[in-house]
C-alpha cells in the first residue's frame, strides 16, 4: 500500500483528502487538482538521495563534530528505539580500564576487565533538535537524482545541520561546565597562546586526543604567527576549506576555526538593587542560569560594591527577572551596600575566544525521534505521509525525516532533524544541579576556555 494525495482545487475550492492506493511498479502517484504527476511522489526514491546525501554530508563536512565523544548506543546496540523530545535515555562513552600494579604470583584473571564493558554510562536528556525544510516541487521531484543543484543544495543542508549541532555544544562552554580558563586578549594572542593552553590542559591531567575550536579573529591572529606559517607543521594550508584548520599543532590534534564562538556581549536589561538583600532586579526576563558570567555598567554611579570592567557570576536566580551575583563561581553572595544613582546596565559577558579540551570533554547523544501528532505540530509540519528514522551504519548516528506536501501546490516538502542532547565537563559527573558540582573533577579539567581578558564595556 502506497501513499498518494488528492488535493480537490477546482473552481477556487480547496480541500485535501488523504487515502492510500497501489503504485505501479513500486512507483507512487501524486495527484494535485485533476493533474497525476506519475513517478514524482516515489517516496522510497526521495529517502534514499535525502539519506545518501545529507547524512553523509553532516558526518565528513563537519570536522568538529568528530572532536566529541559521541552515543555508543545501550548494551552494545547502537540507537535503541526512537525516544520522546525530552526523554531522559541512557548514552555511553568510552573510559579507559584501570591500571593495577602487579603483584607476583597473581593469577593473570584477577582485576580483568571485560573489554566490552569499557563504557560508562551516562544520563542525557533529549532535548535539542536541529532542523532543515526542504521544497520539492512538482515540477522538479521527477528528476531529482539528474539535478546537481539540488543535490548540492543537499549537502548543504547536511553541512547546515552538522554546524548548528556543534554550535549548540559550543553554548555549554560556560563557566558552570568548565572552571578553568586561560585569560589572554586577541591582541596578544599568537603561537604562544596554544602552548600555553596545552601547558594547562597537561597540568589540568586531561586526556587526548585534543582539539580547540577558536573564532574567527582568534584564528586569524594564531595564523599569522610567523612559527604557524613557516611550514613547521601539517594542514594549515587548507585548500578551499573557508575555515582555517591547523593539523598536529602545540599538542593538539586539530585547531580548528569555528565562527559561531560566543564571544561578544549581550545586553539584558537595566537593573536596580535591594541594598539589605543584595538582590538584583532586571528589568526585563534575564535568561540567566547559575553561573553565568556577567558584567555591569552605570550611566552615573554603580551601586557599592559593584565594579565595571569585573567579572561576577550568577549565585542564585530567585525568578525570571532576579538574581544574586558572587565575585568567583560559587562563591560568596557580593555584598552590594547601596543603590547607587542613575541607571544601570546589566550585560551577559561571553567574551570566549576559544575552547582547548580533551575529546570526553562534552558528550553529544543523537537518537531516532519517536513521531506522533503533537510533536509534529510543534516541529511545524502538518500531517506527514512518510516518517523514517534512518540510521548511519558507519557511525550509528540517527536521522529522522519527514515527507509531506502542500495541497493547493502538489509541492512536496522534507524535514529532516537531528534529535540530541549534550553533557558537558562538570554536568558529567551525573549533578542535578551541574553548578553544584565541585569543581576540578575529571571532566571539568578535561576543557579549558581561552577568555577574552581586556574587553571593556562603555
Amino acid at each position: 500500500v502506497l501513499v498518494a494525495v488528492v488535493a480537490g482545487i477546482q473552481h477556487g475550492a480547496t480541500a485535501a483528502l488523504w487515502s492510500a492506493c497501489i503504485g505501479t511498479a513500486g512507483v507512487n502517484y501524486l495527484f494535485a487538482g485533476n493533474k497525476v504527476f506519475a513517478g514524482q511522489c516515489n517516496v522510497t526514491l526521495i529517502q534514499n538521495i535525502l539519506s545518501g546525501v545529507i547524512f553523509p554530508a553532516f558526518r565528513t563536512k563537519v570536522p568538529e563534530l568528530a572532536f566529541f565523544s559521541v552515543d555508543l548506543g545501550k548494551s552494545g546496540s547502537q540507537m535503541p528505539a526512537p525516544v520522546k523530545y525530552g526523554q531522559e535515555v541512557i548514552s555511553q562513552m568510552m573510559v579507559a580500564p584501570t591500571a593495577a600494579s602487579f603483584t607476583p604470583g597473581d593469577d593473570p584473571t584477577t582485576g580483568a576487565v571485560a573489554v566490552d564493558t569499557l563504557a560508562v554510562d551516562v544520563k542525557v536528556k533529549m532535548d535539542q533538535a536541529a532542523i532543515v525544510n526542504i521544497k520539492l516541487t512538482a515540477a522538479s521531484a521527477a528528476v531529482l537524482m539528474g539535478d546537481g543543484v539540488f543535490m548540492k543544495s543537499l549537502e548543504e543542508a547536511g553541512i547546515s545541520l552538522g554546524r548548528k549541532v556543534v554550535a549548540d555544544v559550543i553554548a555549554q562552554v560556560t563557566q558552570k561546565n568548565f572552571s578553568h580558563e586561560l585569560l589572554t586578549t586577541i591582541a596578544g594572542t599568537d603561537y604562544d597562546v596554544l602552548e600555553d593552553a596545552a601547558t594547562q590542559l597537561n597540568a589540568q591531567a586531561a586526556a587526548t586526543p585534543r582539539y580547540c575550536l577558536g573564532g574567527s579573529s582568534f584564528m586569524q591572529a594564531v595564523g599569522a604567527d610567523a612559527r604557524t606559517a613557516s611550514g613547521d607543521y601539517h594542514g594549515q594550508r587548507t585548500g578551499d576549506d573557508p575555515y582555517r584548520s591547523f593539523t598536529g599543532i602545540a599538542g593538539f590534534r586539530e585547531v580548528r576555526e569555528f565562527p559561531s564562538m560566543p564571544s561578544g556581549t549581550s545586553t539584558l536589561g537595566t537593573f536596580t538593587v535591594v541594598a539589605a538583600t543584595n538582590v538584583i532586579t532586571v528589568s526585563a526576563n534575564h535568561g540567566l542560569a547559575v553561573g553565568d558570567r556577567i558584567r555591569v555598567t552605570s550611566a552615573t554611579t554603580l551601586p557599592a560594591g559593584m565594579a565595571v570592567n569585573t567579572d561576577y557570576y550568577v549565585l542564585t536566580v530567585p525568578s525570571t527577572t532576579t538574581l544574586t551575583v558572587s565575585a568567583s563561581i560559587g562563591g560568596a553572595v557580593l555584598d552590594i551596600t547601596d543603590t547607587g544613582t542613575g541607571a544601570h546596565t546589566i550585560k551577559k559577558f561571553n567574551a570566549l575566544n576559544a575552547f582547548a579540551f580533551a575529546q570526553n570533554s562534552i558528550h553529544i547523544a543523537i537518537r531516532p525521534l519517536f513521531s506522533n501528532d503533537d510533536l509534529a505540530a510543534q516541529l511545524g509540519i502538518p500531517r506527514s505521509f512518510k516518517r523514517e528514522n534512518v540510521i548511519d551504519p558507519e557511525t550509528g548516528l540517527a536521522f529522522t525525516t519527514w515527507l509531506y506536501q502542500e495541497p493547493k501546490t502538489g509541492d512536496l516538502y522534507a524535514a529532516v532533524i537531528v534529535f540530541y542532547g549534550i553533557r558537558a565537563g562538570r554536568a558529567l559527573t551525573g549533578a542535578t544541579n551541574p553548578a553544584a558540582e565541585a569543581a576540578d573533577s575529571a571532566f571539568d579539567r578535561a576543557g579549558l576556555r581561552i577568555v577574552e581578558s581586556a574587553s571593556t564595556l562603555a
